[in-house]
């Protein structure tokens, strides 16, 4: 659940929160958590005789809207 809400939508009517709307909120279904691909960075110095190689992968969370409650 998120309760940080900065804009509701319902068909015409809008609330624009200031900064957030109050008592708002998301309800997230969480459906998988993937890897993204590997990011290597590569450090060099040249004529230090230093070279490095350093790697990471982001970590990504795919969610499903379940509900949205509005103020």
């Amino acid at each position: 659940t998120i309760s940080d809400v900065l804009l509701v939508g319902n068909g015409d009517q809008v609330t624009v929160g200031k900064p957030l709307v109050d008592g708002a909120a998301v309800k997230l279904e969480l459906l998988e958590e993937v890897k993204a691909k590997k990011v290597v960075s590569f450090h060099f110095k040249r004529r230090k005789g230093y070279h490095r190689t350093v790697g990471h992968r982001q970590r990504h969370q795919r969610v499903k809207v379940a509900s949205i409650t509005g103020a």
